[in-house]
């Protein structure tokens, strides 16, 4: 733009001096001369001049201005996103740091371990996004659907049974929680870089919350379900037991469901985005990061990069007991937008947006006796 106006001006500078000349030759020849045609010329050349420049300074301020707004909407957006997570980890009964989820205890005995639900290879998530990485897990209650009051008619929750359910250690069918109302649910937010070329998003990648639970919408049980409070497993070490064993419902005829939450999500890596080699999110002592590196590394998207150093989305989890209770902990929950993909926004550095972050107090109870 700098450059075009100085070329501007400078042709601007000898249309005048021309305009001068044939005005100066006019007088020296002492004739009363009006405007020539070549007078009228240059001066509509000289007009046009004028008007491109204030043309093109009319188009970048409403391209800036288009920008400035597309940015704000993106960021609002983003704001949107992160208090609905942080609203959801607040109900939460348990949630898990980066460590235990790829299956990294730190040393602690088999018995308390993590069985690593993030582990790639244990394909423990039934059902779950492709082409993504598992970002932040945790467990909430949720109410049971609405079609299965039906079958809690009879006041012996032990006579509440339905078909292809999870079973005991007996294998005998646990009943439907009609007392309580609620089950816990495996709520997992997923990361995914967009194939901006084959789908319809746009952005450089979403957000996706997968959510296991033991029921589906319809009343069906869900397969790869299983109870974190069942006496062979814990929260911690879910879903095996002592011995290794996968306890998940191998019999249910519902699955897991996922729903997008948000686009735009910057998903280049900490080096691209800050321009410095080996650019690194640490979190404070006494909280852990997660997804862990292992985790980045594990997952590939839609065109078999892994999202090794891409920490936009992430999270800080205070560092708590590994008994199989539900402790509450303190999440510090971070968010990075990206506008590239929408109109007036022609490169992913010309997006980039702020890290937004908050903190969250897990709040879910479960097991309480009352005092």
């Amino acid at each position: 733009m700098k450059i075009m106006e100085r070329r501007s001006h400078s042709l601007l500078k000898i249309l005048l001096q021309i305009l001068q000349q044939l005005r100066w030759r006019g007088a020296w020849q002492g004739r009363q001369v009006g405007l020539t045609i070549i007078e009228i010329l240059v001066a509509a050349i000289i007009a046009v001049i004028m008007v491109t420049i204030l043309l093109g300074f009319m188009v970048q301020l409403l391209n800036t201005n288009r920008r400035e707004q597309v940015l704000t909407e993106t960021q609002q957006e983003m704001q949107a996103a992160l208090n609905y997570i942080s609203n959801d980890v607040q109900s939460a009964i348990y949630v898990y740091d980066g460590e235990c989820l790829d299956g990294d205890d730190n040393g602690v005995d088999s018995d308390d371990g993590c069985a690593g639900i993030f582990d790639s290879g244990n394909n423990y998530l039934n059902n779950a996004p492709g082409d993504s990485v598992p970002i932040l897990a945790f467990w909430k209650l949720e109410p049971l659907p609405s079609s299965l009051k039906t079958n809690c008619s009879d006041n012996d929750d032990a006579n509440n049974t339905i078909q292809n359910d999870i079973t005991d250690v007996d294998n005998a069918t646990v009943p439907i929680p009609c007392a309580s109302g609620k089950t816990p649910t495996l709520v997992v937010y997923f990361l995914r870089r967009n194939d901006r070329n084959n789908e319809d998003w746009q952005g450089l990648g979403r957000i996706i919350r997968y959510e296991l639970g033991r029921y589906n919408s319809s009343g069906d049980p869900v397969a790869g379900y299983a109870d974190p409070s069942d006496p062979r497993t814990n929260y911690r070490q879910w879903p095996e037991d002592n011995g290794g064993n996968d306890l998940t419902n191998t019999s249910g005829t519902g699955n897991a469901n996922s729903e997008v939450l948000t686009d735009f999500v910057d998903t280049r890596s900490l080096d691209a985005i800050t321009g410095e080699t080996d650019a690194a999110a640490n979190c404070p002592t006494g909280y852990q990061i997660t997804p862990s590196d292992s985790t980045l590394k594990g997952y590939t998207d839609y065109d078999s990069n892994t999202y090794v150093d891409m920490r936009n989305f992430h999270a800080c989890v205070s560092s708590g007991d590994a008994s199989s209770g539900a402790t509450q902990k303190r999440v510090s929950l971070f968010l990075r937008g990206n506008s590239y993909g929408k109109e007036g926004v022609e490169s992913p550095s010309d997006g980039s947006l702020p890290t937004l972050s908050t903190e969250v107090l897990s709040r879910g109870v479960t097991n309480k006796i009352p005092r």
